[in-house]
């Protein structure tokens, strides 16, 4: 009896130890973040507000900071008045691109930021 005992118990010991075991080749693995897109969004509600809030020369130092042949986009909302039907305004420009391309996307920035300049100093 006390051969069965001990057997049955070691066996629940060998079962419980081995079970309890790591594995620690999923922990030492590390991990890579990619980023493919970046997307800039701003909103803005006058003229004064584009030219305070973002300078092409920020977009600039996104674009460099970035890696290569990533998708860029750039968006700017132009909120514009309430009309007589209560419903909001308001005009968006958007620029897509390629961090390999940087200069091309920077001057369609430049021409999307003066258009949305435009659009407030019409409305006046």
């Amino acid at each position: 009896m006390f051969k069965n005992v001990f057997l049955c118990f070691t066996l629940l010991v060998a079962t419980f130890g081995y079970s309890q075991s790591q594995n620690n080749e999923t922990l030492t693995k590390p991990s890579q973040t990619i980023i493919t897109n970046v997307d800039i969004v701003v909103e803005v509600d006058s003229a004064a507000d584009i030219e305070k809030t973002f300078k092409v020369e920020d977009i600039k130092k996104i674009i460099e900071s970035s890696e290569k042949n990533e998708t860029i986009t750039f968006k700017i909302v132009c909120q514009g008045n309430q009309d007589s039907a209560e419903k909001d305004s308001k005009m968006t420009y958007k620029v897509e691109g390629n961090t390999n391309y940087p200069n091309e996307f920077l001057n369609l920035i430049t021409n999307v930021r003066a258009s949305a300049i435009k659009f407030y100093n019409n409305k006046i």
